[in-house]
């Protein structure tokens, strides 16, 4: 699960189809025989989209990045350049204690500030007979270095979470958004658009039916749908594919028909290059992805609908620093941080 900081809610999203393994059910213990009464069966199926047209649902989603820590690495490009000793020299004098604090305060000026957006989801009526329509919208407010964004998405689905087209509405969505995504299948555009409110739609339709069940499923994610999430273009980051595994578990039964979601989700060590070109000159700066683990809490309307989350991620990102190419030694940063994402449910407008 965590969007608009960094490439947050681009691991957060999950992107899995379902193979299921279930937990067995216990069996219901028996009345004594005295006092005894016929019990309605408990009929448990998987959870399945059926909202009706007209419904609306406003939610706020907070997103927020904590940077804990930041540690240079400093090794040599050539053993011969630097005596003994030497290397551990200019590392205290680059970064002493004071250094280090001004530089994790500068990465964690824009981070630690925290995201707060508007996500609607509309049911619009279906274009075809057994199947949902959905409209989603995301309204990020302008900051002191970004305009005011809004993205625009439609997807039809079968009551069972199959995506079975899905479009960037271009028209209502600011031109940065709409172009990143306009790019993916229509498949990967619902798990994004879902994914910036935090929800993953992995494991969640027609596969778990009773509390304890739950999935456990690896995928692989292409460069462009990862990009698309962080917001980067293929010109600025040169990216491999991005290899994940989430479980995905029915935790719990509500009444009224929700369900509570548990969902954890970790990425393989991952490394990329960030590209930066200033006239002619083009430099490629190293960047890696030791941990990024999510772990969030989502609850789900009787209807199929999302209706709250919290999640929470952690990280351990290792950055290269740009250092004039005369220098006899590299620097790399080794960046800790962790983050939370809350979306609740302001207001519904039930369809009739």
């Amino acid at each position: 699960m965590f969007r608009a900081l960094t490439c947050l809610a681009a691991l957060s999203l999950g992107g899995w189809a379902g193979a299921n393994a279930a937990v067995p059910a216990v069996p219901p213990t028996a009345l004594p025989p005295s006092t005894a009464r016929p019990q309605p069966a408990v009929i448990q199926t998987p959870l399945l989209l059926a909202p009706r047209p007209g419904t609306l649902l406003e939610f706020r989603t907070v997103t927020r990045l904590t940077v804990d820590s930041v540690k240079p690495d400093l090794r040599t490009r050539d053993q011969n350049k630097l005596p003994e000793g030497v290397l551990a020299a200019i590392g205290d004098e680059m970064f002493g204690p004071e250094s280090l604090e001004e530089l994790r305060a500068l990465l964690a000026e824009d981070l630690e500030s925290g995201v707060e957006q508007k996500f609607f989801i509309r049911v619009l009526p279906p274009t075809q007979a057994g199947t949902v329509r959905l409209a989603l919208t995301l309204l990020t407010p302008k900051t002191a270095s970004e305009p005011a964004q809004r993205l625009s998405t439609v997807h039809t689905l079968s009551p069972s979470g199959k995506v079975l087209g899905g479009e960037v509405d271009r028209a209502a969505s600011s031109r940065q958004q709409g172009t990143a995504l306009a790019q993916l299948s229509a498949e990967e555009l619902w798990i994004q658009a879902l994914a910036q409110a935090g929800f993953d739609p992995s494991g969640i339709y027609g596969v778990l039916a009773g509390a304890g069940e739950h999935t456990d499923v690896a995928q692989t994610v292409s460069a462009e749908a990862f990009l698309a999430s962080t917001g980067l273009g293929t010109e600025e980051i040169e990216a491999s594919e991005v290899h994940l595994r989430g479980v995905t578990t029915l935790q719990e039964l509500l009444p009224g028909g929700s369900r509570r979601y548990l969902q954890v989700t970790h990425i393989e060590p991952w490394e990329t290059q960030l590209v930066t070109r200033e006239g002619r000159r083009t430099q490629r700066i190293p960047m890696s992805f030791e941990q990024f683990e999510t772990r969030g809490i989502s609850r789900y309307r009787a209807d199929g609908l999302p209706q709250e989350l919290e999640a929470t991620v952690n990280i351990i990102q290792f950055l290269g620093l740009p250092l004039d190419p005369e220098l006899p030694f590299d620097v790399t940063l080794e960046v800790r941080m962790h983050g939370e994402q809350k979306t609740r449910l302001v207001q519904v407008t039930e369809g009739r």
